[in-house]
């Protein structure tokens, strides 16, 4: 049985709560009357031109942010593109020379795809591309974030992680790229990947990040294949 000293919400309820509103619609009605009959049109005009200024920017304001969002992805992968992982490199190296949160960048070069590319057309080779980047995203954590930085190399920044113990992060990456050889086919080529991850340094400039994993990844390539 209800408690009885609660008011129901119809009983809270107060023509009371109303009469500021009535209030301000009155007033307003009570200055456009005061206008001259012959201003009033020229006042709902107005009137209705501002709404109309408003609602206009507030598209552009939608359209502004859609850009943004565009302008932030590579429409290939549906990764993000150089640009946006720059800056989140930057903003890693620095949290980790503020706040000492460690973060580990990723490169991962995609070899035998620009051959593809160039026996079999761009066309296939953007599908192969696709797939890495839905790929990615699969095995990626939400903090994390990957780009594809050249037409086949692939970045990423993982957040909280140390180069030393990411190892099953990366053979997740690794897995994840692999067999891009079977999306072709039957055509014959031989695409693999190669994957170098480092630990961001403070105050570390996206170019040096990369230039730093790129000579690792120099190393994977001369490494004998066992």
């Amino acid at each position: 049985m209800p408690d009885p000293r609660i008011a129901s919400p119809l009983q809270q309820h107060s023509p009371d709560l109303d009469r500021p509103t009535r209030r301000m619609t009155i007033a307003a009605e009570d200055e456009l009357a005061a206008v001259p009959v012959e201003q009033r049109a020229l006042v709902v005009r107005l009137s209705q031109e501002v709404a109309a200024l408003r609602a206009a920017l507030d598209l552009s304001r939608h359209r502004i942010a859609t850009l943004e969002v565009e302008a932030a992805v590579d429409p290939v992968s549906g990764l993000l593109n150089r640009r946006t992982f720059d800056r989140e490199v930057e903003k890693a190296a620095a949290f980790r020379n503020r706040y000492q949160t460690p973060a580990v960048g990723v490169l991962i070069a995609i070899d035998g795809l620009a051959a593809v590319a160039e026996r079999h057309g761009q066309q296939v080779a953007n599908r192969v591309l696709g797939t890495i980047g839905v790929r990615l995203k699969g095995v990626m954590r939400s903090c994390d974030v990957a780009a594809r930085i050249d037409p086949y190399q692939f970045a990423l920044v993982l957040w909280n992680a140390a180069a030393v113990d990411c190892q099953p992060r990366l053979d997740a990456l690794r897995a994840a790229v692999g067999g891009m050889d079977r999306l072709l086919e039957g055509r014959v080529a031989a695409v693999s990947a190669r994957i170098a991850a480092a630990q961001i340094q403070p105050d570390e400039t996206p170019d040096g990040l990369i230039t730093r994993i790129e000579t690792l990844l120099g190393a994977r390539r001369r490494a004998p294949r066992g």
